[in-house]
């Protein structure tokens, strides 16, 4: 199953990055997203369930990743939904993960500083590029 969605929570992890073997980086965090709901009753927010998910990013996006967001930093994730299934020495198990097309600081939270990152490639439409 592979769907596009937007998921908005907090990094649950500190990214990590590791390398395929053909070289490609691909940097992993752990993402908590709880939805909350204002209750009339009791005039009180209430969360709802945590959805816990696995995103990925891959080359640049993921080198980006590494250098900007953190633990219990406010996200909003937009990627492909990938659903796997297998089976353990505890039966069958499922993992959610989203592999990243875009990554960014949740601004309705928070303030953020953006730095464009410095590519060695020409721009696209210039002599070489």
């Amino acid at each position: 199953m592979t769907e596009q969605i937007t998921v908005r929570g907090y990094a649950a992890t500190d990214p990590e990055s590791r390398n395929l073997p053909d070289g490609t980086v691909v940097v992993t965090f752990r993402l908590a997203s709880t939805p909350r709901r204002f209750d009339q009753q009791s005039n009180s927010w209430r969360d709802g369930h945590t959805n816990w998910l696995t995103v990925q990013a891959f080359r640049l996006l993921g080198v980006n990743v590494l250098a900007s967001v953190k633990k219990g930093q406010p996200v909003v994730v937009v990627g492909r939904l990938k659903i796997r299934f297998w089976d353990g020495d505890r039966g069958r198990h499922t993992a959610v993960d989203v592999d990243a097309v875009s990554v960014g600081h949740d601004l309705a939270l928070g303030t953020a500083c953006f730095q464009r990152t410095v590519s060695s490639a020409p721009p696209a439409g210039t002599p070489g590029g």
